[in-house]
């Protein structure tokens, strides 16, 4: 039986009243972004079970007009005309994707407690100024529920196969070798926070940081290092090219011979390694980072 987490996420009704500051088109531009993440979670659904309680969503009152989400739905033509289509779209898939289930805000704060390594809970908001306290588990965007993936992936790693896989699932910025599983059999059980920290940190900012320093890469993954937290970057410092080529799935060959070093586990034991070798970003439009390896030490 194949390893998975399921996510069980609760739209709160609550954040889709009118918070009295947005105007319209604010509105009906984070009704689009929200349908992208929508979207992403029903492409998800095997691992995202999604919950709604749909009398109160439909009474919200969603525009400053106090147009509720209940009169979109059944005025669509004029709806369409006056919203767009995406954000109508959006109001009618929850309909079509979410189990209707009575639930509070107390009741999803309840819910928000309880997780063991196969369940997790988090909440759905459209307004990120919602109510609820911030947290990973409060998910407003795409990115958000990425984060939020990663977080109990690095908290329930569970098997190196299983880690890979999640992995490569939630990092889609990111190209890693096909070995990655037997790879990281050695640390990922010791550094599932530190991994899942450095990658975030490489997908969400290696290429536009290389793009903005403008100086010499070796200076450059020193100054990436102190910038995000991190251990160290360095170059191996070898003249053996072949041990740190790789060829990916995609067909890239790519020398990996740059990487990021953990000096520590996650309960900070010292000596404990761990490297992330990756390709230099070729130019300043990459839209993927290559990770040749990850593990102990090449």
């Amino acid at each position: 039986m194949t390893e998975k987490m399921t996510a069980h996420l609760y739209l709160s009704s609550e954040s889709f009243k009118y918070n009295g500051t947005d105007s319209d088109d604010a509105i009906k531009n984070k009704l689009v972004l929200f349908y992208d993440l929508v979207k992403t979670l029903v492409a998800n659904k095997n691992e995202n079970k999604l919950f709604v309680f749909h009398t109160a969503f439909l009474n919200s009152p969603i525009f400053s007009d106090g147009t509720t989400v209940m009169e979109i739905i059944q005025n669509q033509p004029e709806s369409y005309n006056k919203y767009g289509k995406d954000a109508v779209t959006l109001l009618c898939s929850v309909f079509k994707h979410f189990n209707n289930e009575y639930t509070t805000s107390e009741d999803i704060t309840e819910y928000l407690k309880w997780e063991d390594e196969n369940n997790c809970h988090g909440v759905l908001v459209f307004d990120s100024r919602s109510s609820l306290p911030l947290s990973h588990q409060v998910i407003s965007s795409v990115n958000g529920w990425l984060h939020f993936r990663r977080h109990y992936l690095a908290k329930y790693p569970k098997t190196s196969e299983f880690f890979a896989n999640e992995l490569m699932k939630y990092f889609p910025g990111i190209v890693f070798h096909s070995t990655l599983s037997q790879q990281i059999s050695d640390v990922y059980k010791s550094h599932p926070f530190s991994i899942v920290r450095y990658l975030t940190a490489m997908e969400e900012n290696l290429v536009s940081d290389f793009s903005n320093y403008g100086k010499d890469f070796i200076g450059f993954l020193d100054w990436f290092a102190s910038k995000h937290g991190l251990d160290g970057a360095s170059l191996e410092g070898t003249k053996d090219r072949d041990r740190f080529t790789f060829t990916f799935k995609d067909g890239t060959v790519a020398y990996c011979e740059p990487h990021l070093k953990m000096h520590c586990d996650d309960n900070q034991n010292s000596n404990q390694h761990c490297r992330i070798y990756f390709r230099k970003p070729q130019s300043n439009d990459d839209e993927l980072v290559y990770v040749g390896c990850i593990c102990e030490h090449l």
